[in-house]
């Protein structure tokens, strides 16, 4: 999956938005980083413990605020669970409203994911689940999983302002190519967040995302999450070149 960007000049008003939304996104980090520790997330039973798969209660914390300030239209979410229900009850209470589309790569806990979701939250009808297993995709000259969307099943045909990037695993080959593909359905000033970034893998992949698409994006490491949490900002918009390639 190659990307170009886009030649030409930017109108001043097309800049001046894009300017806007990145300074928002930037915003909205910090004043998410003082407020996350005293948010209530006590309705979480049994809690996330030390070791465990699920997203970290500091980092559901974190993201219950960023969708407060940010007031995203659209989140995109690769790997379904805890944070869709979490992200789901910050919507409730917005206006406008906001849609979810919740993607996994494991029809058995994507499904799984689903029907508890529909069970115990009352927003299902702006939240879509879509299970998309993963297909490998020329990024550069490189072959990465990543999933095989089909994007009339999204919650909103809206662009998406925020994205959370926990998965696929990395047994399966890792998260690398999940931004290239995040990237085709945002634009300038798009939020992503990324988990686990503490692992020595997710580091890896940050200075790879950094090196390839230079100043297109914009990367914090975010300090004091247990898991590690990395937000990365989209600047530019990219366009992709070329469709999936086989499966994984």
């Amino acid at each position: 999956m190659r990307f170009l960007r886009f030649a030409g000049l930017r109108n001043s008003s097309v800049e001046s938005q894009t300017d806007s939304r990145v300074e928002k996104a930037r915003e909205t980090i910090a004043v998410s980083l003082k407020e996350a520790r005293a948010v209530d997330l006590s309705w979480i039973q049994p809690p996330p413990t030390t070791g465990d798969w699920k997203m970290a209660l500091d980092s559901l914390r974190f993201l219950t605020s960023v969708v407060k300030h940010l007031k995203p239209r659209h989140v995109l979410e690769f790997g379904s669970g805890l944070s869709t229900r979490v992200m789901a009850r910050a919507c409730i209470a917005q206006r406008p409203t906001c849609a979810i589309s919740s993607v996994d790569h494991d029809p058995d806990f994507g499904r799984q994911a689903a029907k508890e979701f529909l069970k115990k939250e009352k927003v299902s009808r702006r939240v879509k689940f879509q299970m998309a297993p993963l297909v490998l995709r020329n990024c550069g000259g490189k072959l990465l999983p990543a999933y095989h969307l089909q994007p009339k099943l999204f919650a909103s045909r809206r662009p998406v302002d925020m994205v959370l990037i926990d998965g696929p695993p990395k047994n399966l080959g890792g998260r690398e190519g999940t931004l290239y593909q995040a990237i085709e359905f945002a634009h300038p000033g798009t939020l992503i967040l990324l988990d686990d970034a503490n692992r020595t893998e997710e580091q890896a992949i940050l200075s790879r995302w950094q090196a390839s698409l230079g100043d297109s994006i914009e990367v914090t490491q975010l300090q004091n999450f247990e898991h590690g949490l990395a937000a990365v900002i989209l600047h530019k918009t990219l366009r992709r070149t070329n469709k999936a390639r086989s499966l994984v």
